[in-house]
């Protein structure tokens, strides 16, 4: 994930557009960063991980790394906390124009029979300011990547619960029942009609579900054939495992 901050400096710059890539090889950009890995994982055998940043940028600019306990709200609202048992190195440090450096994240216990799940944020920091020039605005870019600490089985249990049609609207719940992550490759509803005939199709973004975890989804029905609706189908892919739960609605799904 990467965030923007913008913040009001003393000497001219431009308002930078910041935009993200997922390059090849699995690194991902935002404006002026590079990060490579997108994602750690960290195993009893595997306690410490090497992840690379790059400055993109033509000129020295500062970073700060930080890495944070991770959850997800069932509304896809990400919950961080301060971080006990997770040691990185360095937290901070300056990069030359092109220039690369190797930060190390590790765990200081063993996996448990649970997967635990923090984010490392790597942002820039503004550069030194210098009295007497005029404002301008600079965008900053954080990047946060997903880092694992995996249990000795980890196993991910993908199951979608409460599908309901109602008042013009589909809801669903994707739960995890397992003891490590999972993120659907494909996840869509279809709204059928009478004789089972599609009439709608919604795609969702799928997101991390974490251990334990769920995700609530809502999406609106099409107004013209929200009375047609007769039943819905949730469908998840996870590679090539499908996952699908259904619900009829026999008076429509615009009836309340």
């Amino acid at each position: 994930m990467v965030h923007r901050r913008t913040l009001r400096r003393l000497r001219p710059l431009a308002l930078a557009a910041l935009a993200v890539l997922l390059l090849p090889g699995g690194r991902v950009r935002a404006a002026g960063l590079v990060v490579n890995p997108i994602l750690v994982r960290l195993t009893a055998d595997e306690r410490n991980a090497v992840v690379s940043v790059t400055n993109d940028e033509p000129e020295p600019v500062r970073f700060k790394v930080s890495v944070l306990a991770w959850q997800e709200s069932s509304s896809g609202e990400m919950q961080l906390a301060p971080a006990e048992d997770v040691v990185w190195f360095p937290q901070l440090f300056t990069l030359a124009p092109k220039e690369s450096r190797n930060l190390r994240v590790g765990t200081t216990q063993p996996p448990g029979a649970r997967e635990r799940s923090y984010r490392l944020f790597v942002e820039q920091l503004p550069p030194a300011e210098k009295p007497g020039g005029p404002s301008a605005v600079r965008v900053l870019s954080r990047v946060g990547i997903p880092v694992f600490v995996e249990p000795a089985q980890a196993a991910a249990r993908p199951e979608i619960d409460g599908v309901e049609v109602r008042a013009g609207r589909a809801s669903f719940v994707l739960r995890n029942r397992g003891n490590a992550h999972f993120r659907p490759t494909s996840l869509k509803l279809q709204a059928r009609g009478a004789a089972g005939e599609v009439l709608h199709v919604q795609d969702f973004n799928g997101w991390y579900v974490l251990a334990d975890g769920e995700r609530r989804y809502d999406a609106a029905l099409p107004a013209g054939i929200c009375a047609q609706v007769r039943s819905v189908r949730v469908e998840a892919v996870l590679g090539d495992k499908p996952v699908s739960a259904e619900a009829a609605a026999p008076h429509g799904g615009c009836a309340p």
